[in-house]
């Protein structure tokens, strides 16, 4: 900028130096009659030398100027270059920043997801450890009434079987040998069999005859004969292998309908029909309260 500066000053110069040279030189011409031949000719001569040093001047003026004209045109390539490279730059900045935030965005829904995904098993496994405490309570609760209810109804039915065998005694005449023997049968047996008696005194006595042949003997004649009541008390029927299995389940102890299917494997709808036949002959008792559970 300052060589610029001091280019137009010295073309200001050369301007001015020839304006009064050609001002001195019109003043030469209308005073050369005045003075002499000499006095012009050397005033003509310096006058010449200083139009002499103006040309120089300009020429040299107009060097420098071509020589601005070159470095401004080189320094507007050099601006334009660097506004084009300035551009580039800010488009590489920017698909820079773009791919950064793509990044960044990608990382935070990756974290995103993963943190959900924590979450829900969190939640899920709090929800099933809730679950699996509610699940125990509700079947301990459960357990401990059918534990209730299972009490309940083998203190009854043992006040039953007490009542039975005071029963038993009554039937069988005080016999003592046949009460022995009747011990150590199921209360199926004992239940049939009393029926029977109770009714047919014939039954008795061919009950007392076959205790004296022993254990073994005395069990063969009261399944006979407890075949015979079950196919009189069944119209003729004979037991089916149903009604068989539940009355070999139920040896064991009283049963709740659910367990009588579980255990003999059958469907429901044939449990039910062979308890229902069972209890229709006398050989199967239901609590009255409940009416699920079931005994001999």
């Amino acid at each position: 900028m300052q060589i610029i500066l001091k280019d137009l000053g010295l073309l200001v110069v050369g301007i001015i130096g020839l304006a009064l040279l050609g001002g001195a030189y019109n003043k030469g011409r209308s005073s050369g009659h005045a003075k002499g031949k000499a006095e012009a000719g050397q005033e003509t001569q310096s006058l010449q030398e200083s139009l002499n040093r103006s040309q120089e001047t300009v020429e040299e003026l107009k060097s420098n100027v071509s020589k601005l004209e070159t470095r401004l045109s080189d320094k507007s390539k050099k601006l334009e270059q660097l506004e084009a490279g300035k551009e580039k730059a800010i488009a590489d900045a920017i698909a820079v920043k773009k791919s950064e935030l793509k990044e960044k965005q990608a990382k935070l829904q990756t974290d995103f997801d993963k943190a959900r995904h924590e979450l829900e098993s969190k939640i899920r496994a709090e929800m099933e450890a809730e679950f699996k405490i509610k699940q125990k309570g509700i079947e301990a609760e459960f357990k401990g009434k059918q534990e209730g209810i299972e009490a309940e109804f083998n203190i009854r039915h043992e006040k039953e079987r007490t009542t039975l065998w005071a029963f038993i005694g009554v039937a069988l005449d005080g016999d003592e040998r046949l009460i022995e023997l009747f011990k150590v049968l199921p209360r199926t047996d004992v239940l049939a069999c009393l029926m029977k008696a109770k009714k047919d005194k014939a039954m008795l006595k061919d009950l007392q005859a076959a205790a004296g042949l022993g254990q073994e003997h005395f069990t063969k004649v009261v399944e006979t004969k407890i075949q015979t009541l079950s196919e009189s008390s069944a119209g003729g029927e004979q037991l089916g292998s149903t009604d068989n299995e539940i009355l070999a389940l139920l040896k064991k102890g009283p049963l709740s309908h659910g367990k009588i299917v579980k255990a003999a494997g059958k469907p429901k709808a044939t449990v039910s029909d062979a308890l229902s036949r069972l209890r229709d002959s006398g050989l199967v008792e239901q609590d009255p309260n409940t009416g699920d559970y079931y005994a001999l």
